[in-house]
């Protein structure tokens, strides 16, 4: 094989992996270890760690030797195939940090989350064992990385002091327009940790932001705590979309050319129907209150109104005597104190 067809190869290789190839996958298109070794003495291939080659003239950045690491870690695999496996490396903590640009943070390693118990003698990486689920990470310029709220959680459970913390809290807010609720959600279990009640991960969140030196009048309406949010990363984007240029040119235009007073008869016309619907709503609920009170209303009237009839004295006991009348008391009784009398002889008022 000559010299070009050897590079042909590795060019195919590499032009899916940022212009990397491994060792591992040259030997797998019939590149020996011999020809590699001749390439790089040549200029064609420059060895950027144990087992990694980038091609001379690809492109190279702040990120070629964490991608040359990630590489590393399944020289046999594309990237492709690593995406699409269940026990993908994933950057994160301080090189999670690091890509999403969150921070400024000093990496002495390349730290990368999988399953399993992987090891490499690499010092300058670095393994954690764990299993991510898809939700947790998300891809940045080719590489699986952390998401950044997990990212916000996992250093902050590795103890990374507040300063440098509240920088990553800052640039995740402010810049990234990550949800405040799920900053808040991580930052809960390492609040005591960092000064804040336990379990108070808003007010974190708020010790963090004023650490970093993020002034009150400058934070999002979605970062203020103490109301309930919606979506902000959805009404965020709803806001910069509607204040574009061309957005707001377009909807002078529209305005302008309408007729006000029939949009304000359309616009009637379309909130009747919503209005009705809430009267009836408001009807129905308040409908058992108003029945409760009105029960109660009378019942209260009709107590104050009535007369408080006079507690009559109990009968005493007949005597049989005066049980008994004699012949002349009842010849002569008028027929009217006989009515008006009662069964048990006492006199009742007329």
């Amino acid at each position: 094989m000559t010299a070009l067809n050897e590079l042909t190869l590795l060019s195919d290789l590499a032009s899916s992996q940022w212009g990397l190839v491994t060792a591992t996958q040259a030997r797998q298109a019939g590149v020996t270890v011999q020809q590699l070794a001749r390439l790089t003495s040549q200029g064609a291939l420059e060895r950027l760690r144990h087992g990694v080659y980038r091609l001379a003239g690809a492109p190279s950045d702040s990120r070629t030797e964490l991608k040359a690491a990630w590489l590393s870690l399944a020289p046999n695999l594309s990237i492709d195939q690593r995406l699409a496996g269940s026990a993908v490396a994933v950057v994160s903590h301080r090189s999670a940090a690091d890509l999403h640009q969150l921070g400024d943070l000093e990496a002495d390693a390349f730290e990368f989350s999988l399953p399993g118990r992987k090891q490499t003698r690499d010092p300058q990486i670095r393994l954690h064992r764990r299993h991510l689920t898809p939700d947790q990470w998300t891809v940045v310029d080719g590489l699986p990385v952390t998401t950044v709220p997990i990212t916000i959680g996992d250093l902050a459970r590795s103890g990374v002091d507040g300063g440098h913390l509240a920088g990553v809290v800052r640039d995740a807010v402010t810049t990234k327009h990550t949800d405040v609720d799920q900053v808040v959600t991580v930052l809960a279990p390492f609040a005591r940790r960092y000064g804040a009640g336990p379990g108070q991960g808003d007010q974190l969140l708020r010790q963090l932001l004023h650490q970093a030196g993020v002034p009150t009048n400058t934070r999002r309406v979605g970062e203020l705590l103490d109301a309930p949010r919606l979506n902000l990363t959805a009404v965020q984007q709803a806001l910069a979309d509607a204040l574009r240029p061309s957005t707001t040119a377009a909807l002078q235009d529209a305005l302008a050319a309408l007729d006000t007073t029939s949009l304000s008869q359309a616009a009637a016309e379309a909130l009747a129907p919503v209005a009705a619907n809430l009267q009836q709503v408001a009807a129905a609920a308040l409908a058992p209150v108003a029945e409760n009170l009105q029960r109660t209303l009378a019942q209260q009237l009709t107590s104050s109104l009535t007369p408080q009839r006079a507690t009559r004295p109990k009968p005493r006991p007949a005597d049989p005597k005066a049980a008994a009348p004699t012949h002349e008391n009842h010849s002569t009784q008028h027929p009217a104190n006989a009515a008006t009398g009662s069964d048990n002889g006492e006199p009742t008022n007329a």
